[in-house]
């Protein structure tokens, strides 16, 4: 489904002063083929292990900010998920003042909307067409984008850094979006606005593959743009994970972005050279999209991924050692800066290592007295009251984030006049609805998790919160320790659940 919304009266042209942005693809030919010659969704998402266990970005809204757009967009679109299996997508379409046209841009919207659309096949897409590549009118389609309330925002075109763009920064920092930009394509160098502190920057990579799709090597791209920034300060995270600058240094992260090992682009909008069709399209601009994806289905059921800086905790928060495998860390070639062991300026703390880049976790909603169910809260956060004497009934629990196949929660109350019910699992209801009974405690345990365990603990009357329990992958649930009391006749008031690595 695709929605196109329009307007005559085009963004403000007050004070209009900005910068000229460029798409920043690469096309591996000046031509365009009748059948696709780059790599496929399927090949690149089994390259960077994000499998059938991966969100789909459900819930989520990404936002393509372009310039111009692309008129054939809708049957390029349908051509690209025809070819590849995809289902159709959610597509909404702002074009706003837009009179001119631009085949380059054209593609590069086509690039845009396809790869979200591939990583990220249930989320709603809303593209924002400026009238202009003037950096004033691109930053108003971030601010409609920010109005309409996308949660993820792309953004593959860039401009060298100047000391002028400092005083556009705030179109990123007041927002509550989460903002990602292509780093460049000229080699070793800063650019804006993936050099922003509120941005999430994404380098480029030569990703290799066998006959059979799997991974023989990447190797940092030898035009991927990355460096340290002449004016943004050092963001904390940064600075708390040991990187040695006053400054903003980029890329954060990296992605395939090597021409001549390029992903498949449909567009039907006549190119320089009079074809059109199927293009290998390489260029930190693939890489931008297809992380906007990646992070609608990492936050498909919890928020997890805030900014750049939650990449930094995943590798390890105060210094690159990637506990989980989060990042496939690049640590060959340059752009000008070499690649290597951690973090570097040539490809960030590295490319997406899907399955392992996925913050576990869990979601919990408990049902109280007089209020009833709770929105769901997620790990370690509070569901239920304090303070309140107001009792708990029931809880449901589940797993959240790219959890393994065949993984559960389970978990079983203690009940008031009941005593311990039969353990459930992922979702269901433990304890009662509408009988007016307090639970009195709760056991939890995890099943098909290896490596992972679930701390939980109870707020209990009369006695305020319990100290956690902890339960190993494996435990039977009878077997699980208890959180809250038994033979007490206390209620249980609100409890806090996590899942974590287990202990080495």
């Amino acid at each position: 489904m695709i929605c196109l919304l329009f307007s005559v009266t085009g963004f403000s042209t007050a004070s209009k002063t900005g910068n000229t942005v460029k798409p920043l693809f690469k096309m591996f030919s000046s031509y365009a083929s009748d059948t696709p010659t780059g790599y496929s969704p399927q090949q690149i998402k089994k390259a960077y292990e994000i499998d059938s266990n991966f969100g789909s970005g459900k819930g989520k809204t990404i936002a393509l900010v372009t310039a111009y757009g692309n008129p054939n967009l809708e049957n390029d679109l349908k051509v690209f998920d025809t070819q590849y299996g995809l289902p159709d997508a959610d597509v909404t379409i702002h074009s706003d003042g837009v009179t001119d046209s631009d085949n380059g841009w054209a593609l590069e919207t086509s690039l845009d909307v396809e790869w979200a659309h591939a990583m990220a096949p249930d989320a709603k897409l809303l593209v924002v067409e400026a009238p202009s590549e003037n950096s004033y009118d691109l930053l108003e389609a971030v601010e409609y984008a920010k109005d309409y309330g996308a949660q993820i925002i792309s953004m593959s075109w860039g401009s060298d850094e100047e000391d002028f763009f400092l005083g556009e920064d705030y179109h990123f920092s007041d927002s509550s979006a989460i903002f990602i930009a292509a780093c460049g394509d000229n080699g070793a160098a800063s650019m804006w606005p993936a050099c922003s502190p509120d941005v999430i920057a994404v380098g480029g990579t030569t990703l290799k593959l066998d006959s059979d799709g799997n991974r023989t090597s990447e190797t940092a791209w030898s035009k991927s743009g990355g460096g340290t920034s002449a004016f943004e300060d050092q963001p904390s995270w940064q600075g708390s994970f040991g990187i040695e600058s006053d400054t903003r240094t980029t890329p954060d992260v990296s992605f395939d972005a090597n021409p001549s090992t390029g992903v498949s682009v449909y567009c039907s909008v006549i190119d320089d050279e009079g074809t059109y069709g199927w293009y290998k399209i390489g260029g930190t601009s693939s890489g931008a999209p297809a992380w906007a994806g990646i992070v609608a289905d990492l936050n498909q059921d919890t928020s997890s991924i805030k900014n750049a800086g939650t990449f930094y905790s995943l590798a390890g928060g105060t210094g690159y050692t990637n506990p989980n495998n989060s990042f496939f860390d690049i640590v060959s070639g340059s752009n000008g800066n070499s690649a290597t062991d951690g973090y570097d300026l040539a490809t960030g703390l590295g490319s997406p290592s899907g399955y392992n880049l996925a913050p576990r976790g869990t979601s919990y909603s408990a049902h109280v007295q007089q209020v009833g169910w709770q929105p769901f809260a997620n790990n370690g956060a509070i569901s239920g009251t304090e303070g309140k004497s107001l009792r708990m009934e029931a809880v449901k629990i589940k797993l959240t984030g790219d959890v393994p196949q065949g993984a559960s929660i389970i978990y079983k109350a203690h009940v008031q006049s009941i005593g311990w019910q039969k353990g459930v699992s992922d979702g269901a209801l433990a304890g009662t609805s509408g009988l007016s009974k307090r639970m009195e405690a709760l056991k939890i345990t995890l099943s098909g998790f290896p490596g992972y365990e679930v701390k939980y603990r109870a707020h209990v009357q009369n006695i305020g919160w319990m100290n956690w329990q902890t339960t190993q992958n494996g435990t039977s649930i009878d077997d699980a320790p208890t959180a809250g009391t038994v033979g007490k006749a206390l209620r249980v008031e609100a409890v806090e659940i996590m899942i974590e690595k287990a202990a080495a």
